[in-house]
Protein backbone atom coordinates (compact mmCIF):
# COMPACT_ATOMS: atom_id res chain seq x y z
CA UNK A 1 0.00 0.00 0.00
CA UNK A 2 2.59 1.95 0.89
CA UNK A 3 4.59 1.93 -2.59
CA UNK A 4 1.19 2.26 -4.58
CA UNK A 5 0.45 5.38 -2.76
CA UNK A 6 3.94 7.36 -3.62
CA UNK A 7 3.43 5.41 -7.08
CA UNK A 8 0.57 7.58 -7.38
CA UNK A 9 1.79 10.19 -6.16
CA UNK A 10 4.61 10.78 -8.24
CA UNK A 11 2.08 10.10 -11.43
CA UNK A 12 3.82 6.79 -12.25
CA UNK A 13 0.91 3.93 -10.81
CA UNK A 14 1.34 2.34 -14.55
CA UNK A 15 4.42 1.30 -14.19
CA UNK A 16 4.99 1.48 -10.61
CA UNK A 17 4.00 0.78 -6.86
CA UNK A 18 2.64 -3.17 -7.09
CA UNK A 19 4.41 -6.78 -7.67
CA UNK A 20 2.74 -7.33 -10.66
CA UNK A 21 4.54 -8.93 -13.96
CA UNK A 22 5.59 -6.20 -16.30
CA UNK A 23 5.83 -3.15 -14.08
CA UNK A 24 9.18 -2.24 -12.60
CA UNK A 25 10.20 -4.23 -9.16
CA UNK A 26 12.86 -2.72 -6.60
CA UNK A 27 12.66 -5.07 -3.44
CA UNK A 28 14.56 -6.31 -0.54
CA UNK A 29 14.08 -9.21 1.47
CA UNK A 30 14.81 -9.14 4.74
CA UNK A 31 15.44 -11.44 7.57
CA UNK A 32 12.74 -10.22 10.64
CA UNK A 33 13.68 -13.09 13.12
CA UNK A 34 16.75 -11.13 15.11
CA UNK A 35 15.96 -10.50 18.26
CA UNK A 36 16.08 -6.78 17.51
CA UNK A 37 12.90 -7.33 15.82
CA UNK A 38 10.79 -8.75 18.46
CA UNK A 39 8.65 -8.27 20.39
CA UNK A 40 6.66 -6.39 17.56
CA UNK A 41 2.48 -5.64 17.25
CA UNK A 42 3.37 -3.83 13.77
CA UNK A 43 6.21 -5.40 11.44
CA UNK A 44 5.97 -2.80 9.30
CA UNK A 45 6.87 -0.05 12.28
CA UNK A 46 9.26 -2.52 13.22
CA UNK A 47 11.05 -3.12 10.24
CA UNK A 48 11.19 1.04 9.72
CA UNK A 49 12.78 1.81 13.62
CA UNK A 50 14.62 -1.25 14.17
CA UNK A 51 16.03 -2.58 11.11
CA UNK A 52 19.42 -2.42 9.46
CA UNK A 53 21.69 -3.24 6.74
CA UNK A 54 22.40 -6.71 8.44
CA UNK A 55 18.63 -7.94 7.55
CA UNK A 56 18.58 -7.91 3.95
CA UNK A 57 19.64 -10.92 2.23
CA UNK A 58 18.50 -10.05 -1.09
CA UNK A 59 18.13 -7.17 -3.45
CA UNK A 60 16.61 -7.23 -7.03
CA UNK A 61 16.49 -4.21 -8.87
CA UNK A 62 14.58 -4.08 -12.08
CA UNK A 63 13.20 -7.36 -11.63
CA UNK A 64 17.21 -8.62 -11.72
CA UNK A 65 18.54 -10.08 -8.57
CA UNK A 66 21.74 -8.14 -7.92
CA UNK A 67 22.79 -9.31 -4.13
CA UNK A 68 22.11 -12.61 -2.27
CA UNK A 69 23.78 -12.80 0.56
CA UNK A 70 25.27 -16.22 1.28
CA UNK A 71 26.84 -16.55 4.72
CA UNK A 72 28.49 -13.29 6.14
CA UNK A 73 29.74 -9.86 4.65
CA UNK A 74 32.84 -11.57 6.34
CA UNK A 75 32.98 -14.31 3.60
CA UNK A 76 32.00 -12.36 0.85
CA UNK A 77 35.00 -10.16 1.35
CA UNK A 78 37.42 -12.79 2.08
CA UNK A 79 36.01 -14.13 -1.52
CA UNK A 80 36.40 -11.10 -3.28
CA UNK A 81 39.86 -10.57 -2.25
CA UNK A 82 40.71 -14.07 -3.30
CA UNK A 83 39.51 -13.78 -6.35
CA UNK A 84 41.21 -10.46 -6.88
CA UNK A 85 44.85 -12.09 -6.19
CA UNK A 86 43.98 -14.96 -8.33
CA UNK A 87 43.59 -12.36 -11.06
CA UNK A 88 46.76 -10.40 -10.55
Amino acid sequence: MITFGGAQAIRHGDTLGVIEEGKTADLIVMDVKGPHMRPTQRLLNTVVSSGNSHDILHTIIDGKLVMKKIGSWWNWMKKRSLQMQSSI
